[in-house]
C-alpha cells in the first residue's frame, strides 16, 4: 500500500493570520479539535501539532504547512484535523485534501463539519474554497474603502502620515469611548517640533545647495531624531522628504495596491491616476509653496546632471567636490580619473590613478594639488593678460560655431513644428476612437497620455528654438572680451564648488603623465592640457552672455581639430639631482676636475660620479637609432 513503510500521523494544523490577533489563538483551535476528535472516537495519542503563528493563509510558504505538505507527500498522514478549513489555506486547498485521501488519510474540519469519510465532502470542500477565497478579497476591499473613507474625512488619520505630522483623537472624550469598547477617530495635526526640521532640510537643500547627504550629516551632527520612523538619518530618507507633497498640503493615497500570485507571493504595484485620492488639506501646509517649487526644480535639475539609464552617470563627488582638481584631472596613461588622497602625516592632497593600485596602470607617482592648482592657475593668468593670439583665435572660433548654431535652428524649428502636427493628429484620431467605443480602453488611454507627454517636450523644444532665432548672433567687441578674461583668474581662486565647476568649462582635457629625468629614476608630474575656447569665454563672460550662450546651444559646440592647442605643464619643480645632471656632464665635457665640480653643484665626488654615468647611460638608451 501507498505510505504504508511510514507510521501513520494524526496531525492537527493551526494558524492565526496576523500579530494584532490573539496569541493563544493556536491553543484554543488544538482544543476543540481535540475535543472533536475525542467525540469521533478517534485515538490521537501520537499526535503531531502544526503551527503557523501570525502568517496569513494565503503565504504558501508557511514553514509549518510546507512541512505539512511533505507529511502528505509520504503518506504519513492518517488523520488530518483543522479547526477551519480556511485554517488550512486561504487558496486552493482540494488538491491538498484530495491527497490526503489518495494515501489512506482522512481530513476533518471542525467548522464546516467536513469528514471525508461523509459522502458529498468534495462539493462541501469546493464550495468552502471558493468562500473563503472570496471572503478574503472581500475583507481587503473593505479595509481599502474604510481608509479611502478615513482619508477624505477633513483632516482624519488612516495612519498614512509622514515625518512632521502625528495623529490626535479628533473627540475629547476619546478615553469613555475606548473603554466602552468603541474606537474614537483620530485626525492628522502639525508635529511642530518636526515640522521645523522639516523645514530646515527644504531650506538647507534650496537656498544652501547642500547635498542630501550633507543634509543628513547635518541632522545626524545635531542629534535630531526621527521618532518611530528610524533610528539613523540617510539620504534616501531626505530624498523622501524633499519629494513628499503632503508638506504643501496635497495629500494623495491609494498610489499603490497589493497582488498576490499562485503562491501567496505579494507585491505593491501602481495604479491608474484615476484611481488615486487626493485631498487638499491647506490647514496641514508645513512648507511655503515657493520654497517647494524651488527645491523641485533643483530636484529635476540634479535628476538630469545625475543621468538616467540611457546616460552615463556622475558621481557625487564630482557634483561636490572636495577639491578644485576633483573630477578633472586625468591618467595619461590609462585614461583613469585620478582620485584624492590625503597623506596622513604631512596631511598634503593627492592625486593618483586608482588602477596602479591592481596593476591596470604604470603610472604610480603621485601628484601635489597644491602645486597642480598653482601650475594651471598661473598658466591661465598668463593666457588672459598675455597671449593676444589665443584671444583672437577664441573670438574667431567662438563666431564660427555662433553662425553654424544659427543656420541650424531654422531647420530644426521647421521639423519640431511638423512633429507636432502629426503628433496633434494621433491625438485627434484616439479621442474619436475612444469617443465611438462603449466604457475604457487601457491601452488606447496609456497611448494617449504618451502622445501628450512627447507634445508637450516638443513644444518646449519649439519656443525654445524661437527664442534662439531672436537672439542676436553677435558677440561683444575684443576690449570687452579681453577686459573680462583679465579678471578670470581671480574668480578661478576661490573655494569649491564653484572654481572647480569654472575649471570644468574653460579645460576641454587635463591628463598627468610622469615626468622623467635623464640619469634619474625617480620622476616628478606634468600636465597636458587643452583648452575649450566656447568654455573659456563661457567662463569669463558675465551672466547675460553666459545665458545667451548657454540659450545658443554653444557649451557642447565642436571646433577643428588645427585650432585647438595642446599644452604641456611642468607641476613643481626638478629635485636638486635632475638639476645637477646635465651641469656635470657640460663641465665634465670641458675637462674641468671633480673638485670644481662638487664644489659647483654642492654633491659629493662619489655622488656625482654615479649621477654622471646614470645621466649618460640614459642618453644613450633614449638616443635615435
Amino acid at each position: 500500500m501507498t505510505g504504508s513503510k511510514h507510521h501513520k500521523l494524526v496531525a492537527i494544523y493551526t494558524r492565526y493570520s496576523s500579530d494584532m490577533q490573539r496569541a493563544d489563538s493556536c491553543e484554543i483551535q488544538e482544543r476543540i479539535v481535540r475535543q472533536e476528535l475525542a467525540r469521533l472516537a478517534i485515538p490521537f495519542s501520537d499526535v503531531r501539532v502544526l503551527k503557523d503563528e501570525a502568517i496569513s493563509g494565503t503565504d504558501e510558504s508557511r514553514p509549518e504547512y510546507q512541512k505539512l505538505l511533505e507529511w502528505v507527500a509520504e503518506g504519513r498522514i492518517g488523520v488530518l484535523a483543522v479547526y477551519d478549513q480556511s485554517r488550512l489555506s486561504r487558496g486552493k486547498v482540494k488538491g491538498l485534501i484530495e491527497d490526503v485521501v489518495f494515501h489512506g488519510g482522512r481530513f476533518i474540519s471542525v467548522g464546516e463539519h467536513i469528514d471525508t469519510q461523509q459522502p458529498g465532502w468534495e462539493l462541501t470542500v469546493g464550495i468552502s474554497e471558493i468562500h473563503h477565497s472570496v471572503s478574503n478579497k472581500d475583507t481587503a476591499r473593505r479595509v481599502r474603502n474604510g481608509l479611502e473613507n478615513r482619508h477624505r474625512d477633513g483632516h482624519g488619520s488612516n495612519g498614512n502620515f509622514p515625518y512632521g505630522f502625528r495623529s490626535a483623537y479628533r473627540d475629547s472624550n476619546w478615553a469613555e469611548l475606548l473603554a466602552s469598547g468603541r474606537r474614537p477617530k483620530k485626525d492628522v495635526v502639525i508635529c511642530e517640533t518636526e515640522a521645523t526640521v522639516v523645514r530646515d532640510i527644504f531650506r538647507m537643500y534650496a537656498h544652501g545647495k547642500m547635498s542630501l547627504n550633507q543634509i543628513a550629516r547635518e541632522m545626524s551632527g545635531r542629534g535630531v531624531p526621527l521618532g518611530i520612523r528610524g533610528k539613523k538619518w540617510c539620504h534616501k530618507r531626505i530624498e523622501k522628504i524633499l519629494a513628499n507633497e503632503r508638506y504643501v498640503g496635497r495629500w494623495p493615497w491609494g498610489k499603490t495596491e497589493t497582488v498576490r500570485d499562485s503562491r501567496g507571493k505579494k507585491k505593491q504595484r501602481p495604479v491608474e491616476v484615476s484611481r488615486i485620492t487626493v485631498v487638499e488639506r491647506p490647514l496641514l501646509r508645513i512648507v511655503d509653496p515657493d520654497l517647494w517649487e524651488q527645491a523641485r526644480i533643483r530636484r529635476d535639475e540634479m535628476r538630469s546632471k545625475y543621468g538616467v539609464a540611457a546616460r552615463s552617470k556622475v558621481h557625487p563627488r564630482h557634483i561636490y567636490p572636495v577639491c578644485n582638481l576633483s573630477g578633472l584631472v586625468r591618467c595619461g596613461s590609462c585614461g583613469s580619473r585620478l582620485v584624492l588622497t590625503t597623506n596622513r602625516v604631512s596631511m598634503l592632497k593627492y592625486l593618483l590613478c586608482p588602477a596602479q593600485k591592481h596593476g591596470g596602470c604604470n603610472q604610480r607617482r603621485q601628484m601635489n594639488v597644491a602645486l597642480a592648482e598653482e601650475a594651471l592657475f598661473g598658466f591661465l593668468g598668463t593666457v588672459c593678460t598675455q597671449w593676444p593670439e589665443w584671444l583672437a583665435l577664441v573670438t574667431a572660433e567662438i563666431n564660427r560655431a555662433v553662425q553654424q548654431s544659427g543656420s541650424r535652428v531654422p531647420m530644426e524649428l521647421a521639423d519640431c513644428k511638423q512633429h507636432v502636427e502629426a503628433i496633434d493628429r494621433q491625438i485627434a484620431n484616439l479621442i474619436d476612437k475612444l469617443s465611438s467605443i462603449s466604457g475604457t480602453s487601457q491601452s488606447l488611454t496609456e497611448r494617449l497620455a504618451s502622445l501628450e507627454s512627447e507634445r508637450s517636450v516638443l513644444r518646449d523644444k519649439h519656443a525654445r528654438l524661437k527664442s534662439q532665432i531672436r537672439l542676436p548672433r553677435q558677440l561683444p567687441d575684443e576690449a570687452f572680451i579681453r577686459a573680462e578674461l583679465s579678471r578670470l583668474p581671480e574668480s578661478l581662486s576661490g573655494a569649491c564648488p564653484a572654481t572647480a565647476d569654472l575649471l570644468k568649462q574653460v579645460f576641454k582635457e587635463v591628463s598627468a603623465f610622469e615626468i622623467s629625468s635623464p640619469g634619474r629614476k625617480r620622476t616628478h608630474m606634468g600636465l597636458r592640457i587643452q583648452l575649450s575656447p566656447i568654455g573659456f569665454l563661457h567662463a569669463a563672460l558675465g551672466p547675460e552672455w553666459r545665458s545667451r550662450l548657454t540659450a545658443m546651444n554653444l557649451l557642447h559646440a565642436t571646433f577643428e581639430e588645427g585650432n585647438l592647442v595642446r599644452f604641456e605643464l611642468q607641476v613643481g619643480k626638478p629635485g636638486k639631482y635632475e638639476a645637477a645632471a646635465p651641469i656635470i656632464d657640460r663641465m665634465r665635457s670641458r675637462k674641468i676636475g671633480w673638485d670644481e665640480i662638487c664644489e659647483t653643484v654642492a654633491i659629493n665626488r662619489q655622488n656625482c660620479i654615479t649621477l654622471l654615468k646614470q645621466y649618460r647611460r640614459d642618453l644613450a638608451d633614449h638616443a635615435p637609432c
